[in-house]
């Protein structure tokens, strides 16, 4: 998927107009977007420019789009210099996954564990998991006052697996 079809989506789920996003975008990260205008972000929202790769992450995030989704649905697999670049900073991301594994793993990881990226509501998030937090005295106050937001909570998950999928750990955004 292109990053003007991601943009044109997250508009039109946000409800937002070229000059509500200028906005937005401003108010979030002022040093990256302050020269950013609503003629600019047509072209982009039209395919007809895009910005750099780096700014196309930021704008996913801030217009409240899933970093997660823009990483599996971009299509790295070209040739440019630029699609390489790309492809370069996916390597790496999944590189610090690979290094960071321990720091969100609860169980042993060895060589051979897979990535899954989803996205679950409250409920589904707790028949996976709630029996994890009910065992974090740490985590009680906090769980408590989440679980009166729920209808409002839906959660996007890396969930480590091994090759018998038994969950090794889980990092929740």
């Amino acid at each position: 998927m292109d990053f003007s079809e991601i943009l044109y989506g997250l508009c039109v789920e946000n409800n937002l107009s070229n000059n509500e996003a200028v906005r937005l975008l401003h108010n979030h990260n002022h040093n990256e977007f302050c020269k950013l205008d609503s003629v600019t972000f047509s072209r982009w929202k039209c395919g007809y420019s895009k910005p750099a790769f780096y700014k196309q992450l930021y704008v996913v995030k801030y217009l409240g789009g899933s970093f997660y989704k823009f990483i599996l649905e971009n299509d790295f697999d070209c040739q440019s210099k630029l699609c390489m670049r790309r492809q370069s900073i996916v390597r790496g991301f999944i590189r610090s996954v690979d290094f960071s594994m321990n720091a969100f793993s609860y169980g042993q990881c060895f060589n051979e564990y897979d990535l899954e990226i989803s996205k679950h509501s409250f409920a589904e998030h707790q028949e996976i998991f709630g029996r994890f937090y009910r065992n974090i005295d740490a985590l009680e106050d906090f769980k408590d006052e989440i679980y009166k937001k729920c209808k409002n909570i839906s959660y996007e998950v890396i969930i480590v697996k091994d090759k018998d999928n038994i969950i090794l750990g889980h990092l929740v955004r």
